[in-house]
């Protein structure tokens, strides 16, 4: 098991995600996350810290999240201590254009995303008790 606890960070590909990475990954281990390899890329190389991960995974698909975060800690030997959640989906359009895809594309991003996370950390056989910090951007 990994000596120090990591911190995920969703949406760390650009924004806030991406300037929390850079700040937290000075003392902390992190795991950047979000859906573009080529920006998460860049943000690790802004973070400058070896002992970082990458889980590149695009929230839209909210089916597999539990499976695939708990074969990434199991595969990394990690335990996440603190989550922070600012990946988030805006599509701007006017009312009239709206489907309900597009209500539950957002809704996937921007909450059962983080709700289905959440309940993967919890979970002492996939991360030892571990999580104490939960933050929502």
């Amino acid at each position: 098991m990994s000596p120090k606890p990591y911190i995920l960070i969703s949406g760390s590909s650009s924004g806030i995600g991406q300037d929390l990475a850079i700040k937290l990954s000075k003392k902390n281990n992190i795991i950047i996350c979000g859906r573009n390899e080529d920006k998460l890329d860049t943000t690790f190389q802004l973070c400058n810290n070896q002992l970082n991960l990458i889980w590149n995974y695009d929230f839209s698909n909210i089916d597999n999240i539990s499976e695939n975060l708990t074969s990434f800690i199991t595969s990394m030997d990690i335990n996440i201590s603190s989550f922070v959640h600012c990946a988030g989906l805006v599509k701007i359009m006017p009312q009239r254009l709206i489907k309900n895809k597009d209500i539950y594309d957002s809704m996937n991003v921007n909450y059962a995303s983080a709700i289905n996370i959440v309940s993967t950390l919890l979970k002492k056989k996939v991360n030892q008790s571990v999580l104490k910090d939960i933050i929502f951007i």
